[in-house]
Order: C-alpha cells, then sequence, then structure tokens
C-alpha cells in the first residue's frame, strides 16, 4: 500500500471523526392548561366532560454543533390519579408537532385534546419539549376536577335520641364542595308523625365555597308509653352561582329520632291527660327588608287529649314594631292553633339579627289554667335587611369600538376598545365559527380597557360577533374577518410511515408551499387499526404530526387521508427506511446517538489503519538491509 495514499486516509478519517454534539439552549419554558371553566394556567379546574386544551411555549435563544436534528418538538403525556393505588397511571400521549429548529419563540397548541372526566380527581399533563431524541425539557401542569352542580352540595345529619317531653337543638351540616357560593332560598326540617316536631331554625344565607355552615334546630320530643323512633327529613333549596337547585337536585337527607319513655308521661306520674308540658309553641326565622311589612304564622301544638283555649299571646318587639296579632281560639287534641303576627320593620344601617320571644296562656277543658310560666316561652329570631346596600343602576354611555372589516393571512390580532360608563358590569360574549381569544370579557362599573383580539380562521371568511350583557342598553357589534391566505389542498405534499417508539407511530410528514393554514381531519385504516376524524393542523412549510397507535407493530398497511373543507389529499403507507449505504447509515445513527456511534467507529478504522501504517514501514527498516546484502 502507497505510504502517502495511507497517510491521507489516516487524516480523512480523523478529520471525519470530529463531531460536535447539539446544544440547545431554550428559555422561558411553559406547560398551560385550559378548560370551559378556567383559562390558560399550569394548574386548572374542570367540570366533567370539559375539553382540555394544552399549550407547551418556549425560547430558542442559541443552537450550537453540527450534530443538530433539523426539527424541534414537543409533546404531552397524560396522567390520571389512581385514588384506590395513589398513584399516577399514565393514559395517552398527543400526537408529537415539529418546527424548524432556530433561534425563536415557539408555541405548539392540542386544542380539544380530551374530555375530562370526573370519575377521576386529578389529572397531571407532562410535556416534553425534544431535539431529536434529546430531550430538552420535561414540565408538569394540572387539572383539578371539580363538581359545580347542585350534586355538590350535600346534606349531612345524624340520629340521636331525646327523652319524652325534652327539648333540644341539634345541629346539622350544609356542605359545599363546589367552587361557587351556595345561596339559601329554603330549608326546613320535618318529622314522619307528631312524635317530634321542629321549632326555630337558624340558619345562614350562604354556604361559601369549599366551606360547611351548621343549621340549628330546636326540637321538641312529645310523651310515650314505650319507647318510640320516628323519622325526620332535612331538605334545602337555593341558588349555587346563581343556577336554582331544588329539594331534589340537593337530595334530601333522612335521619331517626329515638324519644325514650322515662315514666314522666308529662304529668309527673299523676295519670291526667291535660298537663301543660303538653303544650309547645313552634315559631321560625323571620327574614324581611327595613321599613317593609311582614305577616308571620306561629303555631302553638296541643299533645294532650283535652283541648286547650288560648286565652292571651305576647311577645317581645325586638327589630320589629308590631301593629296587630291574632291567634285561633282553640288547639284541639293533637291539633295546632295558629298565631298570627303582623307587624313593620325599623330601618337599619346594615343587616340585623334581633332576637325575640313569645308565650302563650289558657286553659284546658278540664279547667286546668296554664299561665305564661307554665308553658316554654319560644325565642325567634327577625333578620332585617338594609335596602341601602343594593345598588341603584346608573345607565351611562356603553361603548365597543372594533373595526367593521379587517383582512388577515390565516390569524390575526385585532385591537378594540371598550368603554363602560355605566356603575354596573359588563359581560361582552364573543361569538364566532372559528378561533377567537378571549371568548367574553367582563368590565365592571366605569371602566375601560384596551386589548387585542386573537382570530385563527381557515375559511375564506367569517364573522365574530361581540356581543354586551348588562343591565344597560348596548350596542351589539360584529366584525366581518376576510382570510386573504391563498392556495388549495392539492398544493400539499404528504407522506406518511410507520415508525417505533414506545409503542408504534403514525407519522404523518406535510410541506405546504401555499401560504394558507389548513385546518382539518385524518382517517385511516391501518390493517383494522382505525383513526376517525383526528383533528390537525398543517401550517404553512414543512410540518410533522405523529398520532400514537395502539399496537406494536411496524408492518402496517394502508391509506392515511387529510380532509379540510371538503378537499382531500391521502397517502399510502411507505416501508420503514432501512440502511440506504454504509455512510448514510453512519449519519443517521449519528443524528441519534448524538455522534457517539460515528466517533465510535471512525476512531475504530481509524486505529486499524495506523497498525497498517507502522506495519508497512517497519517491514522496510528490517528487510532492507538483507536486500543490500544479496545484491
Amino acid at each position: 500500500m502507497n505510504k502517502f495514499t495511507i497517510i491521507v486516509a489516516l487524516i480523512f478519517v480523523l478529520l471525519m471523526s470530529v463531531s460536535f454534539a447539539c446544544d440547545v439552549d431554550i428559555i422561558d419554558e411553559t406547560i398551560e392548561l385550559r378548560s370551559e371553566e378556567d383559562g390558560y394556567d399550569d394548574r386548572i379546574y374542570a367540570e366533567d366532560n370539559s375539553e382540555i386544551d394544552i399549550r407547551i411555549g418556549f425560547e430558542v435563544v442559541d443552537v450550537d454543533g453540527t450534530d443538530c436534528a433539523s426539527n424541534i418538538s414537543a409533546k404531552a403525556k397524560v396522567y390520571r390519579w389512581d385514588a384506590t393505588d395513589d398513584e399516577w397511571d399514565y393514559w395517552k400521549t398527543t400526537a408529537t408537532q415539529n418546527k424548524t429548529l432556530e433561534d425563536d419563540l415557539f408555541s405548539f397548541t392540542w386544542s380539544n385534546e380530551f374530555n375530562a372526566d370526573d370519575s377521576y380527581e386529578e389529572y397531571k399533563i407532562e410535556g416534553i419539549i425534544s431535539e431529536g431524541s434529546n430531550e430538552l425539557e420535561i414540565m408538569d401542569a394540572y387539572i383539578e376536577m371539580e363538581d359545580n352542580t347542585c350534586d355538590g352540595i350535600e346534606l349531612v345529619a345524624a340520629d340521636f335520641t331525646m327523652d319524652e317531653g325534652d327539648n333540644k337543638t341539634r345541629t346539622f351540616k350544609i356542605e359545599n364542595n363546589t367552587n361557587k357560593d351556595f345561596d339559601i332560598s329554603s330549608l326546613s326540617v320535618f318529622f314522619s308523625d307528631a312524635l317530634v316536631s321542629s321549632g326555630s331554625v337558624d340558619y345562614p344565607n350562604t354556604v361559601d365555597d369549599y366551606t360547611d355552615e351548621d343549621v340549628e334546630v330546636t326540637l321538641t320530643a312529645g310523651y310515650v308509653s314505650s319507647t318510640e323512633t320516628t323519622e325526620g327529613t332535612f331538605k334545602v333549596s337555593g341558588y349555587l352561582d346563581g343556577d336554582f337547585c331544588s329539594e331534589g337536585n340537593v337530595g334530601r337527607e333522612t335521619f331517626k329520632v329515638t324519644v325514650k319513655d322515662t315514666g314522666s308521661n308529662g304529668n309527673n306520674g299523676s295519670g291526667t291527660s291535660s298537663d301543660c308540658d303538653d303544650l309547645t309553641i313552634n315559631t321560625k326565622t323571620i327574614t324581611i327588608d327595613e321599613g317593609r311589612e311582614t305577616k308571620e304564622i306561629f303555631y302553638l301544638r296541643n299533645e294532650s287529649t283535652k283541648r286547650f283555649e288560648l286565652l292571651d299571646v305576647d311577645t317581645t318587639e325586638n327589630g320589629l314594631e308590631l301593629k296587630s296579632y291574632y291567634f285561633e281560639k282553640y288547639a284541639f287534641p293533637g291539633d295546632i292553633a295558629d298565631i298570627v303576627i303582623q307587624a313593620i320593620a325599623p330601618n337599619v344601617t346594615s343587616n340585623k339579627t334581633f332576637e325575640n320571644e313569645i308565650e302563650v296562656e289558657g286553659r284546658f277543658s278540664d279547667g286546668k289554667t296554664c299561665n305564661f310560666d307554665d308553658i316554654t316561652k319560644r325565642s325567634y329570631d327577625v333578620y332585617i335587611t338594609d335596602s341601602s346596600n343594593t345598588i341603584e343602576v346608573d345607565c351611562g354611555t356603553i361603548t365597543i369600538d372594533v373595526p367593521s372589516e379587517v383582512n388577515v393571512i390565516n390569524n390575526a390580532t385585532i385591537p378594540f376598545t371598550i368603554q363602560n360608563n355605566s356603575n354596573t358590569r359588563l359581560d361582552v360574549i364573543l361569538e364566532s365559527t372559528f378561533v377567537v381569544d378571549p371568548a367574553m370579557i367582563s368590565l365592571p362599573g366605569n371602566t375601560s380597557m384596551s386589548r387585542d383580539l386573537f382570530v385563527s380562521i381557515d375559511e375564506p371568511n367569517g364573522t365574530i360577533t361581540l356581543r354586551p350583557n348588562s343591565a344597560c342598553p348596548a350596542q351589539t357589534k360584529t366584525i366581518k374577518v376576510i382570510n386573504n391566505a391563498s392556495g388549495t389542498l392539492s398544493q400539499v405534499e404528504m407522506r406518511a410511515e410507520i415508525v417505533a417508539d414506545t409503542t408504534s407511530i403514525l407519522r404523518i410528514s406535510f410541506n405546504n408551499h401555499t401560504n394558507k393554514v389548513f385546518t382539518g381531519v385524518i382517517n385511516a385504516d391501518l390493517d383494522g387499526i382505525i383513526i376517525n376524524n383526528k383533528i390537525i393542523s398543517v401550517p404553512i412549510g414543512e410540518t410533522i404530526s405523529d398520532i400514537p397507535l395502539d399496537t406494536n407493530n411496524t408492518n402496517l398497511n394502508g391509506i392515511v387521508t387529510f380532509t379540510s373543507n371538503s378537499e382531500e389529499i391521502s397517502a399510502n403507507i411507505e416501508p420503514s427506511q432501512g440502511d440506504n449505504g454504509l455512510f448514510a447509515g453512519f449519519f443517521g445513527l449519528g443524528l441519534e446517538m448524538g455522534g457517539i456511534a460515528i466517533i465510535l467507529i471512525l476512531v475504530i478504522i481509524a486505529i486499524v489503519l495506523i497498525v497498517t501504517l507502522y506495519e508497512g514501514t517497519k517491514y522496510e527498516e528490517v528487510d532492507q538491509p538483507f536486500v543490500r546484502t544479496k545484491q
């Protein structure tokens, strides 16, 4: 072998073995989620069946090395919390999105990627940014599932025991397990028979989000000849963030009350069937606006076997100016007599609660009298609301300033200004058949704002309607959007192949030669593996979409079609790329393994050449004297 040739080959191999690993510097990495109930953030809440969007963003500030892949990619893995095993269970992986690797800002979005299911308490979405097979960054975002329906309101009541003739205050609970406030409109506790009766009921007006509130109910047990049990029912209705929850929606909570026979029989063993302890006054909380008149009905229950005649009723007047009251003359055995109070509430400077008492006296038909001190008094609250807290709506002008028509190419931002000169809140709903962000804007009274509206449109044209919602009049505005992007789907090149990963992946490559973004659906039948209406977008230029398959088989056949606005293109599955020559294999391996394998192979070749060169030189030095001697 010619020495010069060997030296040149050696130098070439050594030069080829010099490979610089790829170094990609990224900053401001974020993964954000959005549900139908919550905006983009790394921790959001969602209700059952809410559509979830995923967005990964970052900036590439520097790319160094000769061994870099041509694209930078992003994907997301979705995990669901297994409450039984206390661990995250892997569920699915999004399609991989690719863009040309360069110094630039990058944003990858998966719209309506999946629907959240409240069978799971929480989701974790793991965002992965990659250069080739090198994972540059892994980030996590979370979804907390919420039950923001009436089912999120729970009533709590427990069984208990009372002595006959006893009066007790029992505490029930209302639990609000939603992230919205629950305003109580009605609440009651009742029993299946007259063995136990409910008196005053004390409860708050509102149960705040993620809290519970006590409900205190005064209960009175009748007299029994032997221990008996009765069933009570606790029911509530109200408004959850403005949506009405009926008693049927919330549900009724039942409980049991056992009344013990203590042998007193209500008369200390005297055997008489007319006793003042057989009389019970039942009251309730009175809620009234200041300066208003109210009529409330209390009643006296007679649990004796004798008729009771009401002779007088007396009540305190805290928080009420008593105009008149009247009562039914008789409370018959096992029955009630109504006590009607008519009163006016005074003016107050803030919401006030006043405590009052009512008492009754009279006589039984057998002549036994019961004075005020003989019949247990009953207390009741009067809740007076300050009407001055109600703000009178002052409607100034409300203006929405937007252009009537805009021209865009696929997407754009549209500046707009909203001026709310009223003293009440203004909501502006943005309606469109294409993507707009934000979808709703809220302004407090006497405020204004200027911002940009992001639009993304695939159709040739469309409209955006800004619809105001306010107690004051406001004009609806419409923007006509004209998409000047041109081109047809036939100008887009498409190819498809099956590649191996954790599972097989359908990799679809597009080369969009137009200035138009195409959004459409992928359909495929790959030897029985069906892909139906998978939504993807094809941006301008080259892009790759990866769709994970539920198989490890890479030897699949079939046709993949992409449909957008009634246009369609298709591609046959191409065979997996094998070895395309020695050097092609080397460089392919170098790209995937960061140049390590190719360096090792070339170094081995260099060593072989060095040894060959050395052996040749040694032979010349040893044998040359022999040649001269022979001559």
